[in-house]
This record gives C-alpha cells, sequence and structure tokens, in this order.
C-alpha cells in the first residue's frame, strides 16, 4: 500500500476533514524511525486508509535514548493524548497501530 506522508499536523487534520476514513477511523501510534545518519528517533504517527493508499503524518519528537528522565515520555504522552482528542472531537475513531483495515463489530 503505497504511502503519502504527510508534512504538518494543520495539513494532516485539512486533509482527514476533506477525504475522511471510510470506517472513520484513524490509527495513532509511536514508532521509531532512523535519520540518514542512523540516529533513532521516536516519532508519533498518525494515519488512515485513504482508499488504496495510507495517508500518514510522522512526528519526531525525541531522540530514542534509555535513560530515567520521565520529562520527555511525560511530554510525548501529552503529545498523543491532545492528538487522540482532537481527532475524536471530529467525530473519528482512534485506535493504536497503523497499516491495517480494522473491522468493527456492531452491537
Amino acid at each position: 500500500m503505497p504511502v503519502t506522508g504527510i508534512a504538518r499536523w494543520e495539513e494532516f487534520v485539512a486533509k482527514v476533514k476533506t477525504t475522511p476514513p471510510e470506517d472513520q477511523t484513524v490509527q495513532l501510534t509511536f514508532g521509531i524511525r532512523y535519520s540518514e545518519q542512523g540516529i533513532p528517533y521516536i516519532t508519533l504517527i498518525t494515519g488512515y486508509a485513504d482508499g488504496d493508499s495510507y495517508c500518514e503524518l510522522a512526528e519526531y519528537l525525541a531522540f530514542a535514548r534509555l535513560g530515567r528522565d520521565r520529562s520527555s515520555s511525560v511530554a510525548m504522552q501529552a503529545r498523543l493524548d491532545g492528538r487522540k482528542k482532537e481527532l475524536e472531537a471530529m467525530g473519528f475513531v482512534v485506535a493504536p497501530g497503523r497499516y491495517q483495515k480494522i473491522d468493527r463489530v456492531s452491537e
């Protein structure tokens, strides 16, 4: 599935409002990506299936490093929570993970 990368949150919001996913599901998760120099970065990835492609925003949050400093993890969780709340306020279902079709069962 081809991936269309979006550069900024505002662009992603505009795109998801203009061409929302058929099932109203947007995925939101943390991941690790590597720079060209091989440096690992923690990313917040927001995306959804858009027809035969996947629309995605990857926000680089911090270097991926081990340590006892919780301030960066608290800030990253706050960013995830804020993004989730904003997407839900727009009427989307927010699910963890990416690149998958979510099959929901109606009750």
